[in-house]
């Protein structure tokens, strides 16, 4: 097995049980702006002790690209923990596979050729979604407030998977995934309504703790991923997290409603992505 593939089955792993924690502490708050806060500066921290002696670009393009995805994933963060509250996991997450097909697109920008297998994959992947989310009528869950912020995530974390996988190279593992951790924080405390105090989450700093360390150990692995494999291999790999989000609200957060659909659509979402890696 190439090492890139393992990195990336292992981020799919941390993203899966990352996305149950985040729905955990959702349910109980509605505080996203300083939970996404305290996600990326203890996501910041953690990176800190692997900076010493990371390659850094000395050209200006890749310190630019490094600064729009930071924008992307501030807004990310918020974003998504925002869905995690009015969404539940196993329905978010078939609507975020449809960045596979975004992503798709997004990767001619970066030079990659698109395959017979890569359109047909995302092809069925698109089937997967609308077999999780159907209500009455194809992609009837589209309507739920949850379901189109999960949708607005979906389109901002394909466009930041292609700008990190353009702009990562110039830079060591570390050191980017330390940006992409630090600089986000630094726009999120910009935005943040000035009401909102990040001592408010005290009482659930382990758990924001944990999900910070999967975030973080998830997203260096992707990115050590992307370094050495294709964004459009590696990532549908990535999206394989969601057979663990949704079997997990499933069973651990007693998402039972329509649960036969949910998995089914899943399941089809996944194997449009072994199609694109085939």
């Amino acid at each position: 097995m190439e090492f890139w593939l393992f990195l990336a089955l292992a981020a799919a792993l941390l993203s899966g049980a990352n996305t149950l924690l985040n729905r955990v502490v959702m349910l109980r708050h509605k505080e996203w702006w300083t939970f996404a806060l305290a996600f990326q500066l203890i996501g910041a921290v953690l990176f800190l002790p692997f900076l010493a002696g990371g390659q850094l670009p000395s050209e200006p393009l890749p310190w630019a690209l490094a600064l729009v995805a930071s924008v992307l994933w501030a807004a990310i963060a918020v974003i998504a923990f925002k869905s995690y509250h009015y969404a539940e996991v196993s329905l978010r997450t078939p609507v975020t596979r449809l960045r596979i097909i975004l992503i798709v697109l997004f990767a001619v920008s970066v030079g990659e050729a698109v395959s017979a297998n890569k359109l047909l994959g995302a092809l069925v992947v698109f089937a997967g979604v609308v077999v999780a989310t159907w209500k009455e009528k194809p992609l009837g869950s589209f309507g739920e407030k949850g379901v189109q912020l999960a949708l607005v995530v979906a389109f901002l974390t394909a466009a930041a998977y292609v700008v990190d996988k353009a702009a990562s190279p110039s830079f060591s593992s570390a050191a980017y995934s330390f940006l992409q951790f630090a600089l986000p924080a630094a726009w999120i405390w910009l935005a943040m309504p000035k009401h909102l105090e990040l001592r408010s989450i005290k009482p659930q700093l382990a758990i924001v703790a944990l999900t910070a360390l999967l975030g973080a150990a998830y997203y260096w692995m992707q990115i050590a991923a992307y370094q050495t494999g294709p964004v459009s291999i590696v990532a549908p790999v990535v999206e394989l997290s969601s057979l663990v989000a949704v079997v997990g609200g499933i069973v651990f957060l007693g998402e039972r409603r329509h649960w036969g659909r949910k998995i089914i659509g899943v399941l089809i979402a996944c194997a449009g992505a072994a199609v694109m890696v085939g």
